[in-house]
């Protein structure tokens, strides 16, 4: 039975099937990979039928052959974040807010807003807001009900402009890092 994950109805959660699969498809675009680029005859490294802990004696013999395919992990891991920054990008852009986005990834809203700074733009102020001039500079500290928690945006004295890169529990916290920003951003005489 496929879960529907925690706020959103764009799509369900893979079957342990289609996660078989797709672990399978993997493995054997990176030990194609390792072939060509290990320094065993070709034809030496048989690729994994199931999954990993059914790969034979021979295979785990070969250390050339398992670093070759580490090495091909390496960029697959690369690429694989660059993806998910792309398509997080893009998500933002469409609409998706940084607790979808955290949960599409297994993260909170704030890990996910840490990862992909930008990615969702800055949202639409619905709730409570306070102004806060400190240091020569400016910034607002606003409720964001959608985000669940406080926010805030600022310019510093120095003309450099920011926002909080996540969400606070309260107003007070998010009050604070604005002034840190402030204080960081006066112009020293």
């Amino acid at each position: 039975m496929e879960s529907q994950p925690a706020n959103s109805a764009e799509y369900t959660e893979p079957s342990a099937e289609e996660l078989g699969r797709l672990r399978h498809t993997l493995w054997e675009a990176v030990w194609s990979t390792a072939e060509r680029i290990a320094a065993v005859k070709p034809g030496e490294i048989e690729p994994p039928e199931q999954v990993w802990q059914t790969v034979t004696m021979k295979w785990r013999d070969m250390p050339g052959a398992n670093l070759a395919a580490l090495r091909v992990l390496r960029e697959v891991a690369a690429e694989v974040e660059s993806m998910a920054s792309e398509t997080a990008h893009r998500a933002g852009r469409r609409g998706a807010t940084y607790p979808q986005l955290g949960t599409a990834w297994g993260v909170t809203r704030q890990a996910a807003r840490s990862r992909w700074p930008k990615a969702v733009q800055a949202p639409a102020v619905k709730g409570e807001r306070a102004e806060v001039q400190l240091f020569g500079g400016r910034a607002t500290v606003s409720h964001l009900p959608d985000e669940g928690g406080w926010w805030w945006i600022g310019t510093g004295a120095d003309e450099v402009s920011a926002e909080a890169e996540q969400t606070y529990d309260s107003q007070a916290e998010a009050a604070a890092a604005a002034g840190a920003f402030l204080a960081a951003h006066q112009i020293q005489s």
